[in-house]
């Protein structure tokens, strides 16, 4: 008798412990999306390599700001991130909504990435850590990668460890 109330005491706090966990990462992204606004959130506005003015709207929030070295267009970094749908559902991350590192972080050129990432991560600085809100048409566009389905608006938070 003793062992099976061990056991349903055992099960119950693991049900638990499983609910507040699931609760806490869906309210993290919540949040973040809660954050993309027109009252706290930088529109980034950039104009394409024929010299047009992109009509997409990039939004950045910067949840720290850093005090080191600044991106600029031609900047290779070093960076930890999570990326998610509008939805929720996370497709890519090096590091949990906790900051706990699961990954190594990722290097990459500005010039290497979609253009929500090439220009969103412009002006921010060593340290800092920041939302993007990604317009399909400045990440996949109409075209599915990986988890991402066509014309996705993508979330991210981003942290610079390095500017390279």
């Amino acid at each position: 008798m003793k062992d099976k109330f061990i056991y349903i005491t055992f099960v119950t706090l693991l049900l638990i412990f499983g609910v507040v966990i699931l609760w806490k990462n869906n309210n993290t992204i919540d949040n973040a999306k809660i954050m993309f606004n027109e009252d706290n959130a930088k529109l980034v506005e950039y104009t394409l390599p024929d010299g047009t003015v992109a009509n997409a709207k990039l939004y950045i929030v910067d949840k720290e700001v850093g005090t080191g070295t600044e991106v600029v267009d031609t900047s290779t970094v070093k960076v930890h991130y999570r990326g998610w749908l509008e939805d929720g559902t996370e497709f890519d991350k090096t590091i949990n909504a906790n900051g706990s590192e699961i990954k190594d972080p990722i290097s990459f050129p500005l010039s290497g990435v979609i253009e929500g990432w090439r220009n969103g991560l412009q002006g921010m600085k060593v340290g800092g850590t920041r939302y993007l809100k990604i317009p399909a048409e400045l990440g996949y566009g109409a075209n599915q990668n990986g988890l991402i389905p066509a014309n996705s608006i993508l979330y991210f938070e981003v942290k610079l460890l390095e500017v390279l």
